[in-house]
Order: structure tokens, then C-alpha cells, then sequence
């Protein structure tokens, strides 16, 4: 079984990692490029720090040295992340960007000092407004930019042809909607394959696309989407 993996280079070599664990074979197109973008913000304005994907947690890490501010994340994976970078104080959401809303009200206190919220040039869900609208003072720091894949590659394009690749994982909308977009005019490509979805608002974006099956995460984290790849491997769901 061959899974095509379409996050940015290094999450899905991390990915392909874990999967051959299980005798999954891998082949990585990613559909964006992470590129890390210069910032300067002075950080004693700020109360916590609010990141809501790996690749800000990793672009911010490589640029400031800051590690004891409370830091907000999404999920397991950015846990994990922001854990073997040596931040002292972390508070994990359930999964989405506004599940920290209720956490950061519990932890965060309505001073001057500011929630700084750490995001690439694209954001899926905006923090800013109801952070203010819950009474604070929130800022948006860019730390890296992303650029979108123009197309498949031509292997991948191959693997498909041929049905060498048998699941694609989806982790992002953004990821969702490039690779939607990208086959808009060759959806018979996807017949054969199962789409592997790590929430249903992910599911949604590429629900019209022609799939042998889509499935969906029980959990948004990795190991669910892992789990559903290695029970299409044995054969445990049809």
C-alpha cells in the first residue's frame, strides 16, 4: 500500500517515518512550501503566546529564544512539537483554533500586555477578533510565509495513472482545497483511491471529488488518521 503525502516536506517526512513503521510506503508532493519570514516584536508586551500550527511553532522557535510565556496550541502533534523545543508552559486545545478561546479566558488575565498570536501569511480561522471581543489586547506576528504547489508532480501524476498510490491524507483545508483544485479537472484520478481526512470540515472540501471511500478521523490527531491507514492495510475496513 502506497499513501500520498501531501504536507510540507518536513511533516510528511516525519509521516512517511511513522507509516513504513507499519508497511505503509509513502510518496511525498507536498502542496506547500514553507518558507520562514523575519520578525521583531518585543515580547515583554506579551502575556502568551498563541500558535495554532507546527510549522508556526517551528519558524517561531527558530527566530526567539522565549520559552517560559504560556503557549497555546491545538492539538497532540503540536504538543509533542512544542515540547521537545523546551517550552516550560503549555496548554493544549482539542483540536481547533477556537477551542483555546475557553482555556486562554482561563489562564490569560485582561492587562496591557498582549496575546500574541504567531501564524503564516494564511490563516484558516482569525483569533484576533474574539480575542478582543472576549476583552484583550491581541496581536497578529507573521512568521513565515507559505507557497502554494501550481501542480501535481509528474510521478505523482504517474502513480496515479497508473493506481500505484492507493490513499491520500488530508491534515489542512488549505492542503484540501490546493489538492481539490488541482485535480478539479481530472477527478477520475481519485476513483480508485481512499481519501483519509483528519476532521469533517477537512472531509467537506474534498467531498466532491469521486473517492473509492472517504473516511474521517474518530479524533483530529495524527494517530487517528495513522490508525485508519493501517486498518485499510490489513483490510479492517472496507
Amino acid at each position: 500500500m502506497k499513501v500520498l503525502l501531501t504536507r510540507p516536506q518536513y511533516d510528511s517526512e516525519e509521516l512517511a517515518n511513522d507509516l513504513l513503521a507499519y508497511g505503509i510506503e509513502s510518496h511525498i508532493n507536498p502542496l506547500i512550501k514553507i518558507e520562514s519570514k523575519p520578525f521583531q516584536y518585543d515580547l515583554k508586551h506579551v502575556q502568551a503566546l498563541v500558535i495554532t500550527s507546527i510549522n508556526g511553532i517551528r519558524c517561531f522557535a527558530a527566530q526567539s529564544q522565549e520559552r517560559s510565556l504560556p503557549l497555546f496550541v491545538v492539538g497532540q502533534e503540536s504538543m509533542k512539537l512544542a515540547s521537545s523545543l523546551h517550552f516550560k508552559e503549555i496548554i493544549q486545545g482539542n483540536g481547533t483554533a477556537l477551542s483555546l478561546l475557553p482555556l486562554i479566558r482561563g489562564v490569560c488575565s485582561h492587562t496591557k500586555k498582549e496575546i500574541a498570536y504567531i501564524t503564516g501569511d494564511h490563516i484558516h480561522t482569525d483569533l484576533i477578533l474574539p480575542l478582543i471581543e472576549l476583552g484583550f489586547s491581541a496581536r497578529r506576528i507573521i512568521a513565515y510565509n507559505t507557497v502554494e504547489c501550481s501542480s501535481l508532480s509528474h510521478q505523482t501524476q504517474q502513480l496515479l495513472e497508473n493506481k500505484t498510490i492507493s490513499a491520500v491524507s488530508f491534515f489542512s483545508p488549505r492542503n484540501a482545497q490546493i489538492f481539490a483544485k488541482l485535480v478539479e479537472n481530472s477527478k477520475g484520478l481519485c476513483q480508485f483511491l481512499y481519501g483519509v481526512c483528519l476532521s469533517s470540515e477537512i472531509a467537506n472540501i474534498v467531498s466532491k471529488i469521486q473517492w473509492k471511500e472517504l473516511y474521517i478521523a474518530t479524533s483530529p490527531t495524527r494517530q487517528e488518521v495513522i490508525k485508519i491507514l493501517r486498518d485499510l492495510k490489513k483490510g479492517d475496513i472496507p
